[in-house]
């Protein structure tokens, strides 16, 4: 029979290598619970572009009746670094279910960092003191550069466009309706509210006198009556040259 003999050094070697064991054993199970926890972190979905939007702009508002939590944002049209957002509420008293009210209107250059409220004068804009690092959030995420191969414009669905803007636009009094057209040289008539919907070889000029029925963002829904032909033109043109002459279509109302 043999005798084996466990020197104490033995036995401590015994006792290294199994807590050596368990620590291997503690250091796998710690980096399983990490690799869960970052495909975790992963799978969460980000913040939608219209909820980084929404983030960015509403706590800038310098001025606004509304419930702040209840307005969101938008983008309306895009122009390069230049975006026209439509800021919005969804009523829920009776009659207007689902509805989505628009309430007011930014312009925000992603190349400037500057974001401008422009709902109560478009000339003289409330500018508004934005979170950088919250636009730089959505620079990264959801201001792609535009490419020349797909412009921006060119998926315009410019009769959907008038008819939501024809429906959510603001309407102008009759007896405020009357326009002068200012500044230099032609103002082309679009079919909607937007640049891609330009309509060829429609335009009014200086002086020509029009009545605006609807604005939406930067356009104006005007009926134009040639005098000389009695011919009727029906379209919108930008707001930025349409002065109100203070006359109408309807009696002021007392």
């Amino acid at each position: 029979m043999k005798n084996e003999i466990v020197t104490p050094v033995g036995a401590n070697g015994e006792a290294v290598r199994r807590r050596r064991f368990a620590a291997v054993v503690v250091r796998v199970a710690l980096a399983c619970l990490g690799a869960v926890a970052a495909q975790s972190a992963v799978a969460a979905p980000p913040a939608s572009c219209s909820e980084q939007l929404t983030q960015l702009i509403v706590p800038a508002l310098r001025q606004t009746a509304m419930d702040r939590r209840a307005i969101r944002a938008d983008v309306d049209e895009r122009d390069g670094d230049v975006y026209r957002v439509r800021l919005f509420v969804t009523p829920d008293h009776p009659g207007t279910p689902n509805e989505e009210a628009t309430i007011g209107w930014v312009t925000l250059d992603t190349h400037a960092m500057r974001a401008l409220d422009i709902t109560r004068d478009p000339d003289r804009p409330d500018v508004l003191a934005i979170d950088r690092r919250a636009l730089s959030r959505f620079v990264s995420a959801c201001a792609a550069p535009a490419t020349p191969a797909a412009p921006v414009h060119s998926a315009v669905d410019c009769d959907a466009l008038n008819r939501r803007a024809q429906a959510q636009g603001d309407v102008v009094m009759g007896s405020d309706a009357g326009r002068v057209v200012t500044g230099k040289g032609r103002l082309p008539f679009f079919s909607a509210p937007d640049d891609a919907c330009r309509i060829d070889g429609l335009f009014i000029v200086e002086h020509d006198r029009v009545d605006a029925r609807a604005e939406y963002g930067r356009f104006t829904s005007v009926v134009y009556l040639n005098s000389r032909t009695r011919g009727i033109a029906e379209g919108w043109g930008q707001t930025a040259r349409l002065k109100p002459d203070g006359t109408g279509i309807a009696p002021r109302q007392p």
